[in-house]
């Protein structure tokens, strides 16, 4: 058959593939007997002007009856451009591809599919970079009721910025070809961007499930690093510990469905592997439902939505001290503005038992829907929900901070008493370097408020006297 041409449909992406001027050649086909068959073409997906050329062939046996298919001495190649999403997000150009495997059974009638030494490799230009792929399978045994492989690895390098090298590994294969179980699957990954490289190394026993296209890596362990090139200096280590799920959900707004539970996580080493740098740290404990749509970090981040509860425990808190109570205000405040930000000093912090945080993602914000931090002698609350905008990186939350038991501030003439004391804070601004400041308007109502504002804006104003009948029990002078 030559000069022709064959029209496929591709339901997964809603559109078809045309193979055009295929040339289609076949031996003498005799029954039980096996033959040759090859396959020239030009292919293209409905909607895109990337062409590109494929060509096959092997020794073919079919059996008519139970319809079991063999192909001994396969090889294929594909070379040209590729249209976007077929595998990554961008088209791929000047695509080189070859396959191929010693034999290849399809056996219909008790599904089953054995591969022998199977070779992929991939290499071509991404947005413009080099990428190399390259997929090994030196046997894999699939049908209704086993399931069984040897040595599944593969590779993949990508140039520009960020630049990737990944190597992924699937040892010891049970179950069937509706379940799949690995006893070990593992991940080591670096990622340069600039002078930073993040060295990711996770491994973990692995269910998956083909044909509702979801995973679930069962016991998760491993470490994520940050280093400085090119002399490889370490710059933080966090550990990594949970259980992951990732289920495909294809034609849907967000495709990626990930839930998740991590634990004993480095709060601000996780921040710091992102890029950002965070005045809180501790151990996180992270349970996490969210989907996305994949592809570039933006377009990440423009569909990420869910939901995720953190807890942090052994925390501390950079900046100040509040083991100081009052005085820690009047140490870190800015008095020489009419409103009081803070002026952190990075060689304190405050230690303090747990924090507590609900989070719903929408569309790349983040709305903060619960926090609680609490310590012996004081908490920090959500005084309403705050945001965090992934897109451009900046917050905005609403805080009260609680002091109890009896606090004082001393001044030259004055010495204040408090049995406690509720202060409400903004924190806005960038996420790596936010402003903090005391919402004056929520402390009009309040004598010590007032008195408050008044010594913390202007030194040279006294505390008036508070310890009138009505402040009994609140403050004494």
């Amino acid at each position: 058959i030559k000069k022709s041409e064959f029209t496929l449909l591709d339901d997964a992406r809603k559109g078809t593939w045309t193979l055009q001027d295929a040339s289609l050649e076949l031996g003498r086909i005799k029954k039980g007997e096996p033959f040759k068959a090859a396959i020239h073409a030009r292919i293209q997906h409905t909607g895109s002007q990337s062409q590109a050329k494929i060509s096959a062939n092997a020794v073919l046996n079919v059996d008519l009856v139970s319809r079991a298919f063999i192909a001994k001495n396969f090889n294929a190649s594909i070379k040209g451009d590729l249209p976007e999403k077929i595998w990554l997000e961008a088209a791929l150009k000047k695509v080189d591809m070859t396959l191929s495997s010693a034999s290849i059974r399809i056996d219909p009638a008790v599904w089953r599919l054995r591969v022998e030494r199977f070779a992929l490799r991939t290499k071509g230009l991404h947005n413009g970079d080099v990428f190399d792929f390259s997929a090994d399978a030196p046997l894999f045994d699939l049908s209704n009721t086993t399931a069984q492989a040897e040595g599944l690895t593969s590779r993949l390098r990508m140039d520009g910025t960020p630049a990737i090298d990944a190597r992924v590994a699937l040892e010891g294969l049970q179950g069937n070809r509706n379940n799949l179980l690995f006893e070990r699957a593992s991940l080591d990954m670096a990622i340069k961007r600039e002078s930073r490289v993040l060295k990711v190394a996770l491994s973990s026993p692995v269910e998956l499930q083909p044909f509702v296209s979801a995973m679930t890596m069962r016991a998760l362990q491993g470490e994520v690093q940050t280093l400085e090139a090119p002399v490889a200096k370490t710059l933080s280590t966090m550990p990594v510990s949970g259980r992951l799920s990732v289920v495909t959900h294809r034609g849907q707004d967000d495709p990626f469905l990930v839930t998740g539970q991590a634990d004993d996580i480095p709060f601000a080493t996780l921040l710091n592997s992102m890029g950002l740098q965070s005045v809180l740290d501790g151990d996180a404990s992270i349970d996490f439902r969210v989907g996305f749509v994949p592809g570039t970090i933006q377009t990440i981040t423009q569909s990420l939505s869910g939901t995720a509860q953190m807890r942090l425990n052994h925390a501390r808190l950079a900046g100040f001290d509040l083991g100081d109570g009052l005085d820690a205000l009047r140490t870190i405040v800015a008095t020489d503005k009419p409103f009081a930000s803070f002026a952190l000093d990075r060689s304190k912090h405050t230690l303090f038992d747990t924090a507590e945080f609900d989070l719903r993602i929408e569309s790349g914000v983040v709305d903060l829907q619960r926090i609680k931090m609490l310590a012996p002698g004081w908490t920090i609350q959500q005084a309403s929900p705050g945001k965090i905008n992934l897109q451009n990186q900046t917050i905005n939350i609403a805080l009260l901070l609680n002091l109890l038991g009896s606090q004082s501030l001393t001044t030259k003439h004055v010495t204040i008493q408090v049995r406690s004391l509720m202060v409400p804070l903004f924190v806005r601004g960038p996420v790596s370097q936010p402003v903090l400041s005391i919402q004056w308007a929520a402390l009009e109502h309040d004598p010590i408020g007032r008195a408050l504002r008044d010594k913390l804006t202007n030194p040279s104003v006294e505390f008036p006297d508070l310890a009138s009948p009505s402040n009994q029990g609140r403050q004494t002078k």
